[in-house]
């Protein structure tokens, strides 16, 4: 059985780094629902510490994944590669090798309301949905994720979800940026 962790891009002193990064307006509505962007045009991104290192998966303010070609090809390869979908980034202050914004598409209902422990809002949310006002401790649904490698949840936006065993494969194969941390409430 995989280990999930949460994935994040790795901003360290000397890094290359997105401070700005402007989405299609039309497209940011959907922009975290694992549905399609093909047709979005392509982002416009502001780097800072240009001269400094480019990771394979930099980091960007507001949670996207960016990652590089290197990374791209190797998630294209992945098991999970039809769950996947790249936009090219556009930078407007500098010349780079291509990266990507990664889109994961279709959202997993993989949380475990069950085995988690949270605290909820008294009302329900806007779709007569739960709400978690606190979040203590978060348990995956194996049985859910349809032995998924790398996928977002449907109730928690930015929560980058990847197997324990995918992250070892990207360190081998010499993936750059990558950080991951326990799930909430796990050591």
């Amino acid at each position: 059985m995989d280990t999930y962790k949460r994935l994040f891009p790795n901003l360290e002193t000397g890094n290359c780094y997105i401070s700005n990064l402007i989405i299609d307006k039309e497209y940011q509505m959907i922009l975290h629902l694992g549905k399609s962007l093909k047709g979005m045009k392509p982002p416009l991104a502001t780097l800072k510490n240009v001269n400094g290192k480019k990771t394979d998966l930099i980091y960007a303010l507001g949670g996207k994944l960016i990652v590089s070609d290197k990374l791209k090809l190797f998630l294209e390869e992945s098991k999970d590669a039809s769950y996947f979908e790249f936009i090219e980034i556009q930078f407007e202050n500098a010349k780079m090798n291509p990266y990507y914004m990664l889109n994961i598409l279709e959202l997993v209902d993989a949380f475990d309301w069950e085995k988690s422990i949270y605290e909820l809002f008294d009302e329900l949310g806007p779709k007569g949905n739960k709400v978690i006002r606190n979040l203590i401790k978060m348990e995956i649904d194996t049985s859910k994720t349809n032995h998924r490698i790398l996928f977002n949840l449907l109730h928690f936006e930015g929560q980058n979800i990847v197997t324990i065993n995918l992250y070892h494969q990207m360190v081998r194969s010499g993936i750059t940026g990558l950080l991951i941390d326990p799930l909430v409430g796990h050591k």
